[in-house]
């Protein structure tokens, strides 16, 4: 018969596999911030505004709800998003991680995938009443339901900030009347911080996956001027992995317009073609099977994800694999004839993940055959490829 040592049951707690950092948090939210106003003659400006310290972000939710109903009011097809003339997430050093109008961070939300109903548009309370708005957006910054991006912020010293610019009444509604009294709510998303052991002693990953691993998203080169049934339209956004680029096309009247875009339509990267000579109803159709999460086809929009996952099903999936390597010499171009001549502009929206990492053994790696970026993830991350 055997007997165990005293103390033997604390060193095999502690010679145990460390728990997983989702395993070893929980998820919690805050309300760090609310704002009541009336949108005017002129666009009004909420913020910079701190965010509480606590845990580690994944997103930032900004709630609008009408306090007072408006009247009198007719709204476009951006309503209610065009509401906010500019979003920005601003990190602790004051460089900005997100600087998007409304619109755009729609377009961001549904391509995202972040959660499996990300279409702000299917929430069960959206409205787009041109009085009585409600909807939410979310700025996300966690990248893999694991923990992979979100942000440590746990400094009281140097806290990350959300900047709001509300538009001006003639910009947000086609005829104008009373304005309606919106309360703005902004709600963290955060993971908590784990304690070193759980009750039984047994270790725990105190941190996310891959710390510093984060994600940037840019409006490149808004309204750029399409005066040319030839379009040839450089995307510079490269140095990075690229998991999405969106397109955004209006024509003179304001209206979003497919016929700005060229057909058929052609992605240059380098020397290769990602998009050769296609068709603008097949770029469409199968950039839409990659968005399962999306409640309506957006006229004027065109989707490129390469954020689709090992298995190749749809956007937002866990997985770098896809993802669009480039350097700071990768060429990028959009290019073709229009079918029918349409004057107007295209938008040009990127997200691009930064593989940054702070922990030397897990930091990413530069310098390859092709001259890419390719990041460095252990085996044993989840979703490692």
């Amino acid at each position: 018969m055997s007997v165990t040592a005293p103390g033997n049951t604390a060193q095999q707690a502690r010679l145990a596999p460390v728990i997983p950092f989702n395993q070893a948090s929980r998820r919690a939210q805050e309300q760090p911030l609310t704002f009541t106003v009336t949108p005017g003659t002129a666009p009004l400006t909420l913020g910079p505004s701190d965010l509480t310290p606590n845990g580690f972000l994944r997103a930032t939710e900004i709630h609008v709800s009408t306090v007072t109903a408006g009247s009198g009011n007719t709204a476009g097809d951006l309503f209610p998003f065009n509401i906010f003339q500019n979003l920005q997430f601003i990190d602790t050093g004051g460089q900005k991680m997100d600087d998007l109008p409304g619109i755009h961070v729609l377009m961001d939300n549904i391509v995202g995938g972040w959660t499996l109903k990300c279409d702000p548009r299917g929430d069960y309370d959206y409205s787009a009443a041109a009085n009585s708005p409600n909807f939410r957006l979310r700025l996300e910054r966690e990248i893999f339901g694991d923990g992979r991006g979100a942000l440590p912020n746990l400094s009281g010293s140097q806290k990350y900030r959300i900047r709001m610019v509300v538009d001006a009444l003639s910009n947000i509604y086609s005829v104008v009347g009373t304005a309606p009294t919106l309360k703005i709510d902004v709600v963290d998303q955060l993971w908590l911080l784990p304690a070193a052991q759980d009750g039984g002693g047994h270790p725990q990953q105190r941190q996310p996956p891959l710390l510093g691993l984060a994600q940037y998203r840019t409006s490149f080169y808004p309204a750029i001027s399409v005066t040319n049934p030839q379009v040839d339209i450089q995307i510079k956004a490269t140095g990075n992995l690229i998991k999405y680029i969106v397109l955004l096309a209006r024509d003179n009247t304001g209206a979003r317009n497919d016929a700005v875009f060229p057909d058929p339509f052609t992605l240059r990267l380098d020397n290769s073609y990602p998009y050769d000579n296609v068709p603008l109803a097949e770029v469409i159709s199968s950039s839409m099977r990659f968005l399962p999460q999306a409640v309506q086809r957006d006229t004027g929009v065109v989707f490129l994800p390469f954020d689709y996952g090992r298995d190749g099903r749809f956007a937002g999936q866990d997985g770098v694999s896809p993802w669009l390597p480039t350097s700071t010499a990768t060429w990028i171009e959009l290019k073709g004839r229009q079918a029918t001549t349409t004057n107007g502009t295209i938008d040009i929206l990127v997200c691009e993940v930064s593989v940054a990492e702070v922990d030397p053994n897990e930091r990413a790696a530069i310098g390859s055959m092709t001259g890419t970026w390719q990041p460095a993830i252990p085996q044993n991350v989840p979703g490692g490829v």
